[in-house]
């Protein structure tokens, strides 16, 4: 994949909608050059986090058939992502056991991956 301009926050939490489009990407702080992926792999941790990894691989199913390319090295951006609340666990409450087991298995997975 050819480095494009990249989030690296990208999350529900900055994406507004309006009559069930996009409107708006927010919080452009961390851009960068880079591969697309990472920005996908961040948005599949956000939601197995929350709770939803169903959504998470529909998600990234829907990348992969709009750019008509399999998401390579998803596993490793992953890894990358999941790297970030290893800081600061409290702020993403990944103390709370539940949280913490959703981040456990996100990290497991994405270790398969590779």
């Amino acid at each position: 994949m050819r480095p494009a301009l990249v989030h690296l926050d990208y999350w529900v939490g900055n994406v507004l909608w309006e009559a069930g489009e996009i409107s708006a990407v927010l919080d452009w702080e961390e851009a960068a050059c880079g591969d697309p992926v990472i920005d996908v792999a961040y948005a599949r941790m956000n939601m197995c986090v929350m709770g939803l990894p169903a959504a998470a691989d529909e998600f990234l199913q829907a990348y992969e058939d709009e750019t008509g390319h399999k998401a390579k090295n998803v596993g490793t951006w992953e890894m990358a992502a999941a790297a970030r609340p290893m800081d600061a666990p409290e702020a993403w409450h990944l103390e709370r056991e539940l949280i913490a087991g959703r981040f456990q298995q996100f990290l497991q997975e994405a270790m398969s991956r590779n």
